[in-house]
């Protein structure tokens, strides 16, 4: 969870040096703001599923409600992941 307050917080640097190590790109994102980003400051923060809440416009109810479905939907995908990979390379 990054919580961005500005374009200069450390949350960019951060998902910049995230990026550039491939077992972290695909890592699960939420980004919480101060402010709406634009696109071009999202693109920047995203790795793998990234969800944006912008503070006051959700209740906290909401933002759990929505993180975990974001949990949800990667332990799903994981687990067909790991179901295709045995079909593909079944072992002997």
């Amino acid at each position: 969870m990054l919580d961005v307050a500005s374009p200069d917080s450390d949350s960019f640097p951060v998902v910049a040096w995230l990026r550039r190590r491939a077992h972290f790109r695909q890592l699960p994102v939420v980004v919480y703001t101060d402010r709406s980003l634009e696109s071009s400051e999202q693109e920047r923060l995203r790795l793998g599923p990234t969800l944006f809440f912008t503070r006051g416009r959700m209740t906290p109810e909401e933002c759990e409600q929505r993180i975990v479905a974001l949990l949800a939907q990667i332990v799903r995908n994981a687990g067909e992941n790991a179901y295709e990979n045995c079909q593909t390379h079944p072992r002997h």
